[in-house]
């Protein structure tokens, strides 16, 4: 957040890619929460996430709780399926945990969407 005047945004303009800097900013204010609680969960690079969170201004307590469910869920879960499943089922969570969270996330997601549409 502290070098993004003089680190980032300079590299963002040399690159002509400001328009798309606020439309993704726009995203961040109006989608911020639910985008922190996709990427926790999913096996998208969560860091570019706190980053951008950082950068575009969402709440701290917003940004916190999201993450807290979000990353509690995924990490849960996969206590959840060693625990239940032992160390037969171990090699299966390792090759397929991050499979598994897409799809689950992508079904979070349609509910969401059939319920608006």
């Amino acid at each position: 957040m502290f070098l993004f005047t003089a680190v980032a945004l300079p590299v963002m303009e040399f690159y002509n890619a400001m328009d798309t800097f606020h439309h993704v900013q726009q995203w961040f204010v109006e989608y911020g929460v639910v985008m922190i609680l996709i990427a926790g969960f999913s096996p998208i690079p969560f860091k570019v996430f706190t980053i951008a969170a950082g950068a575009f201004g969402l709440s701290f307590p917003a940004f916190l709780a999201a993450a807290l469910v979000s990353r509690g869920t995924r990490f849960y879960l996969e206590a959840a399926l060693l625990r239940w499943g032992g160390k037969r089922l171990r090699g299966w969570v390792e090759q397929y945990f991050e499979w598994l969270t897409v799809v689950v996330a992508v079904a979070v997601i349609g509910g969401f969407v059939l319920l608006w549409v």
